[in-house]
């Protein structure tokens, strides 16, 4: 009896970690990772070395279709916030940053998830 009260409660707290991930987690590691690269030419000025995620505004729009990032890149207030759009036939995420891309096409849209984000922003 011992070890079924035991086994219950180890049951019970593997799920109450597993329900504490986001279904968006392996995309926004992905949008992440990718950032982190786009921070690493040298033609970016940045005063951060690895961009955090626990230092970083997550926005995830349309069931994942596009990701925003927005953190402190010089400085204690200068901000960037790229956005990403996954790509069907890439099967990855692209910046946007470039021109590409308009984020106004995210302004109406309410956000599915968001992390690091207080209410009021």
């Amino acid at each position: 009896m011992k070890r079924f009260f035991i086994l219950g409660i180890a049951s019970v707290s593997l799920l109450a970690l597993t329900a504490c991930g986001s279904p968006y987690d392996d995309d926004i590691d992905e949008v992440m990772k990718l950032e982190n690269e786009n921070l690493d030419k040298p033609s970016t000025e940045t005063d951060i070395d690895t961009l955090e995620r626990d230092d970083t505004q997550i926005k995830v729009y349309e069931d994942g279709e596009y990701i925003e990032l927005e953190y402190v890149i010089r400085g204690d207030r200068e901000m960037n916030d790229p956005l990403y759009k996954y790509n069907d036939e890439k099967d990855q995420y692209e910046s946007y940053r470039d021109g590409d891309f308009y984020s106004d096409e995210v302004d109406d849209l309410e956000a599915d998830y968001t992390e690091n984000v207080d209410d009021d922003s």
